[in-house]
This record gives structure tokens, sequence and C-alpha cells, in this order.
């Protein structure tokens, strides 16, 4: 942490400044802070009454209700639970990515977009694991170089993954709207660069503006919002920062997601308007994806909604409301457990694992004629994303 100066007024305001700023914060309020003395004893067998000697600290002990031990082990065991709840949505995450890898000759687009959004998935969870071990077990670690580059990543790959849900819905509705398969909608491999240039681009662009406030901003003017990557943990560093470089930002991504997902529920209207009792078969499969974009929608928009929320309250800890916030932050943790459900726990995945591993011959020759049944039979947007572009 970097010193502090300190102005400590007749009237009891004080104001403060970090010694990479250039301005004075405050006023704060008569009461709020109190003067007390700093010795380091490895550098001076003497308390010496000098201003480098000095520090700001909370003098009302009775609402700072933090500082007790009972408390702060109470935090420590919250830490620790989301820790772990990380830890088993970073496993189920990575067995997405597994199993999808197992079945590549049966992916098309679909396949390889909800691979490559499981796998931010998994490097943002896995990041903010590690951010919160840091917290844990290795505090010395705050404030490193690495420390920083974990926030860094972390922050890259929760909009990352946001934006390849974008991609994801768009690409439904491209195939709901062409009403073709999507192994007929052009060259795969090349329509999935494009997808990534967006994918990895867009949230490359904010982390560039990002790292631009962070850095060239760092040593001037503290009324600039910046990220502070690894001052207090390894992530975005104050409460009015995170809103701005993450709330806000994730906020805007799935409001383009939302914008997608009722266009491929306008969509799916006027292709059973069109089609009528026609087409039996293609309006189940419409059905499905509507069903499984519900899903996602649920999965993803339930932590920013709430997150948005808490973010603009002011909560007192251990209050009624912050144990909602905390229960709120454990089922977001054990989101990678909802997207193995919704991507692999599935009749159609288990039937072709259970071909590939299972059935021999036989489950080749299944194989062989399942592009044909995948699509219109599924329970999900895998009912596009078995076929082979």
């Amino acid at each position: 942490m970097l010193p502090s100066r300190i102005r400590f007024y007749r009237n009891g305001e004080v104001y403060t400044k970090r010694l990479d700023n250039t301005d004075w914060t405050g006023p704060y309020s008569a009461g709020e802070f109190c003067i007390d003395g700093l010795w380091d004893s490895g550098d001076s067998s003497k308390f010496s009454r000098n201003p480098s000697n000095q520090i700001v600290i909370a003098c009302d002990y009775e609402e700072s209700i933090l500082d007790t031990p009972s408390n702060m082990d109470s935090v420590m065991t919250i830490f620790a639970i989301v820790f772990v709840c990380l830890t088993i949505s970073s496993v189920c995450l990575l067995a997405i990515v597994v199993v999808y890898l197992v079945l590549w000759k049966e992916q098309n687009i679909h396949g390889w977009t909800i691979m490559t959004m499981a796998l931010s998935q998994f490097v943002y969870f896995t990041t903010v694991a590690i951010s919160i071990g840091v917290v844990l077990y290795y505090q010395e670690g705050i404030g490193t170089l690495w420390c920083k580059g974990i926030g860094i990543l972390q922050h890259y790959f929760n909009m990352v993954t946001y934006t390849w849900l974008t991609v994801l819905n768009c690409d439904l509705w491209l195939v709901i709207q062409s009403n073709k398969p999507s192994r007929y909608l052009g060259h795969g491999i090349k329509r999935f660069l494009f997808y990534s240039v967006y994918g990895f681009g867009v949230p490359l662009t904010l982390l560039c503006f990002s790292l631009t406030m962070e850095f060239h901003f760092g040593l001037m003017n503290s009324d600039i919002i910046k990220p502070e990557y690894g001052r207090v943990t390894c992530g975005i560093n104050t409460t009015e920062s995170y809103y701005y470089y993450s709330v806000v930002i994730t906020m805007l991504l799935y409001l383009i997601t939302v914008v997608f997902a009722i266009l491929i529920l306008i969509a799916v209207i006027k292709v059973k308007k069109d089609t009528r009792r026609v087409d039996n078969a293609n309006n189940k499969t419409n059905n499905s994806r509507l069903i499984f974009i519900a899903k996602l929608s649920v999965l993803f928009g339930f932590p920013w909604i709430f997150e948005f929320i808490f973010s603009n309250m002011t909560i007192t800890p251990f209050s009624v409301l912050s144990w909602i916030h905390v229960a709120i932050t454990i089922i977001n943790a054990l989101q990678g457990v909802g997207l193995f459900w919704v991507f692999v726990v599935q009749n159609k995945t288990k039937n072709q694992l259970k071909e590939k591993f299972c059935n021999g011959r036989k489950g080749n020759t299944k194989s062989t004629e399942g592009p044909r049944t995948t699509r219109t039979d599924s329970t999900d947007l895998s009912s596009t994303s078995n076929a082979i572009q």
C-alpha cells in the first residue's frame, strides 16, 4: 500500500493525499477519523513524532464491526466457501471443454462457440479463485506484478464470456432466420474467425482503455476513477472502480445479448406462423432453442442483475441484506455447475459419449446416421451443433 499525507484541521476535518496523487481528498467528517502514531521498531528503537510516522485510522471502533476477531473469522469463512464453489465451477467448465473436444468431429460452429465461451468462463472463474486464494492463504502476494496480472486476466475474460454469449445468440438467430441447418450457412471456419474478432476484440479494446486509465493516470489526479489492479486484492480495487469497469461494461454486453434473444423469439414466432403444422419437427427444434436461450439468460442474467442492484446499495456488514448478498454470491460462484448441466447433462450429449466409448462399431454406425436426426430432436442448442460443417 502506498503511504498518504495527512491534513488535520482544528474543526476535526481530515484531508488525505496518497503520495502518487496530486490532489487532496476530503474532507472526512470530525469523529470519523483519528490521528495516531505508527512506530516501525525495525527502523528506530524510539518513537519519533514526525509526519512520516502519523497515520489516519477509524476512531469509532464500535461501528467498525469487522475489526473483531469473530467477525473476521466469519468473513474468512465466507471467502473460503466462495473459493470452494469457484473451484467446483472451474472443474465443471473444464469438463465442458474436454467433452466438446472429445466430440470435436461431431461439432460445427455452434459447438466451437460453446467450447470457446466455456473456456473463457473457466479462465475467469479460475482467476477469481486464485485472487480469493491469495487473500486467504498468501496475502504477501497482494500488490505484486503477478497478482496484478491475475486481476487483468480476470477482468478481460469476464468481458470475453459475455461477448461470446452474444455470439451464441447471434449465430442461433442467423440459423433460425435462414431456416437452414448451420452446415449450409457458408464456411464455418471463416464465420467463426469473424465471431472471434468480436468475441475477443471488443473486450481487448475495453481492456486497453482500462489499462490506459490505470497506467496513464496512476500517478496523477486522484479524481480519475482507475481500476487499480492488485492494490487490495488481485482484482479491481474499489467498489466504485468495480462498478464502472466491470458491472457497467458487462451490463452493456448483456443487453446486446438480450436484444438477440428478443430477435430469436420474434424469428421463432414468425417461423411458426409460416410453417404452421407442416413442419412440426422444425417447430420442436426452435422451441428447444428458445428453452436453451432462456436457460443461458437466467444463468448469466441472474448474477449481473443482482450485482448491479447490490453495487448501487450501501450494505451494512452482517445485516440481513449482507447475508442475502453472500447467499447470491455463493450461488453465482456455482454458475459453472449450471452451464455444465445446460451443455453436457443432456440426452444427446450423453448418447454421443456412449457411442464413442461404449458401443464400438455400433456406435460408429449410429454416428454416421446422427447428423440428420441431431438437427431435429435435440433438447437445446446442440440440435444444430452436432453436424459436421
